[in-house]
């Protein structure tokens, strides 16, 4: 049997530096957390007196910040927005709703720079294309959400 992306090599490596985001998150707000279970759409949760967040961690080591846009390396191509697949965003969005906290998602760049919104209820622009299937390679076809840059908030992060 073909094992999970997770469980690969590249996949315990992505999950390994998306631990490291999770406690350094923890570090910035003074918020404990516990890391779920791989695979899962929720990479850790937060919480203390009420406040709740259910954060998605990503890493996209081919996106470098340039200015107010991120420079893709293996394209060559600048942009201002980061996809993520919209199905991803909208399971995190309902239970984030159904929990009354927030669904932050979080995406270290290969410049080191951890960029993070809060999606809790933010309406994207989404359409079909073809990305990376997983963090192994392969292509995908799906519908994805087109993240503006500008909506971010941009931490300078943690070194490589």
């Amino acid at each position: 049997m073909k094992p999970l992306d997770c469980q690969t090599e590249r996949g315990q490596q992505y999950i390994a530096r998306e631990r490291t985001i999770a406690h350094w998150l923890t570090s910035q707000t003074g918020l404990p957390h516990i890391e779920t279970p791989d695979p899962c759409g929720i990479d850790a949760i937060y919480g203390k007196d009420q406040q709740l967040w259910l954060v998605e961690i990503r890493c996209r080591l081919g996106l470098f910040l340039v200015g107010n846009k991120v420079f893709q390396k293996e394209k060559k191509l600048y942009h201002e927005t980061i996809l993520v697949t919209h199905e991803k965003i909208e399971r995190a969005q309902r239970a984030a709703k159904y929990m009354h906290g927030k669904y932050i998602l979080m995406i270290q760049i290969g410049s080191g720079h951890i960029l993070w919104w809060d999606l809790t209820s933010a309406k994207l622009d989404t359409r079909s294309t073809i990305t990376r299937a997983t963090c192994n390679g392969g292509k995908a076809k799906r519908i994805n959400a087109f993240i503006p840059l500008r909506d971010a908030t941009i931490h300078p992060g943690l070194p490589q």
